[in-house]
């Protein structure tokens, strides 16, 4: 059986990274796995936490991108200082 896509999902109100950060670990630990070899991989995160600054957010730091390009989607929701509506992007690696 061929499993199309990967999606790790986490919606979080004023806590800590530690529950994003270990889904990026799944996500990574399916890359690795061959039987996941043809997935589209997915971190759905909306963290409603203030940004102090408008400027792009992503989850995934240099080192991940290492295994994250080419496979990799995020879709962020948070909040950006002094803004009311939150903001939700999409980032593709």
């Amino acid at each position: 059986m061929d499993i199309l896509a990967v999606v790790e999902m986490k919606y979080k109100y004023d806590t800590n990274d530690d529950p994003f950060k270990k889904d990026i670990v799944k996500v990574k630990n399916y890359i690795r796995n061959p039987e996941y070899k043809n997935c589209l991989y997915y971190l759905a995160f909306i963290h409603e936490v203030v940004n102090p600054d408008d400027k792009e957010y992503s989850w995934l730091t240099q080192r991940d991108l290492k295994w994250a390009n080419g496979q990799v989607t995020e879709l962020n929701g948070y909040f950006i200082e002094g803004n009311d509506e939150p903001v939700f992007q999409i980032i593709s690696y």
